[in-house]
């Protein structure tokens, strides 16, 4: 199950007490969709990446940052 499903099958009142988190995301005011986060595993996938030895690379639209 992706987390778009996750989100797609929780309560109403999950969503609704998820709202304000969801609009202070500097990315945009939504949930992620896999269209966000697909090009970076493919980064990660690639030649590209090859120098990349360790650290963090976070998917989350600018939030916690």
């Amino acid at each position: 199950m992706s987390r778009a499903d996750q989100w797609n099958e929780s309560d109403e009142q999950f969503r609704i007490d998820m709202q304000p988190l969801i609009e202070s995301t500097p990315a945009a005011a939504r949930i992620a969709e896999v269209d966000d986060v697909a090009p970076l595993v493919a980064f990660l996938c690639s030649d590209d990446a090859r120098w990349s030895t360790g650290g963090v690379l976070c998917a989350n639209g600018g939030l916690y940052n």
